[in-house]
């Protein structure tokens, strides 16, 4: 059966679009990624950077802050 140009373009579109959808549906049930221990890791050691950190960096922004407090307070633009 001999088909129409147009057809015979809508039925190559239709089999380009099944076979994009099947690739997809096979990329998606791939089990290759991070698995829950990896992201465990991974929060781990960004926890680690976040308190090593604020254990380093503690009194300087303190002292910051009461800096901009008593500036605040007393209302001069002095040492601020």
């Amino acid at each position: 059966m001999v088909l129409p140009a147009s057809r015979k373009a809508e039925e190559e579109a239709t089999r380009d679009g099944v076979h994009q959808m099947t690739e997809v549906l096979a990329y998606l049930g791939e089990e290759d990624g991070a698995s829950a221990a990896e992201y465990a890791l991974i929060l781990a050691i960004i926890g680690a950077s976040i308190a090593a950190a604020m254990l380093f960096l503690g009194n300087s922004i303190s002292s910051a802050v009461n800096n901009a407090a008593n500036c605040i307070k007393t209302g001069t633009t002095t040492n601020c």
